[in-house]
């Protein structure tokens, strides 16, 4: 049975990514290039971030990013979908844009929150960026996104338990 709930979401996974992004909302044609972004205090496990997005791939995006934790720090890549939720951007490419993403990752992490543990992990997350564009490639950007991380291979001098772990971040930045 627990091969079926495998295998569904599995294949509802395929078919968000397959879906015609033009389904959601008109988009503007000035598209997003990239965009950059810190959170500070803001997410969890990580206290200070930085994120590189790029998004020149549209439907699909890029990211990589890293943080400080408590006691020790991380390094991600991600790949996804990103799909356009809202667009009323003016003919001139400003205006505000919300995209709705979909991705799955690797995390590594350094750290003695666990008792100098050295990590990697799988992640996937869900989120939400809203843009507001001043320019036609220039914009501010809030992302808010949310999801869960597994870590495979850990090294751990207590021995505990690792497993799952949220990722949960508010970030904010700028877009090209």
């Amino acid at each position: 049975m627990r091969h079926n709930h495998t295998y569904l979401l599995l294949f509802s996974l395929v078919a968000f990514l397959l879906l015609p992004h033009t389904a959601f909302a008109k988009e503007s044609p000035h598209k997003p290039i990239a965009s950059l972004r810190v959170s500070v205090i803001s997410g969890i496990p990580d206290i200070l971030g930085a994120s590189l997005s790029l998004k020149m791939f549209h439907p699909f995006e890029l990211e990589a990013g890293a943080s400080s934790l408590v006691l020790g720090y991380s390094f991600y890549g991600k790949a996804g979908a990103s799909l356009q939720i809202f667009d009323n951007r003016l003919p001139i490419g400003t205006g505000w844009s919300v995209r709705g993403l979909l991705m799955g990752g690797y995390r590594f992490i350094q750290g003695e929150i666990f008792g100098n543990a050295t990590s990697h992990a799988v992640m996937l997350t869900a989120g939400i960026e809203a843009t507001l564009w001043l320019f036609a490639h220039f914009g501010l950007e809030l992302q808010l996104s949310a999801g869960a991380g597994y870590m495979l291979d850990r090294q751990n001098t207590s021995n505990q338990d690792l497993g799952f772990f949220p990722d949960l971040r508010a970030s904010l930045g700028i877009a090209f």
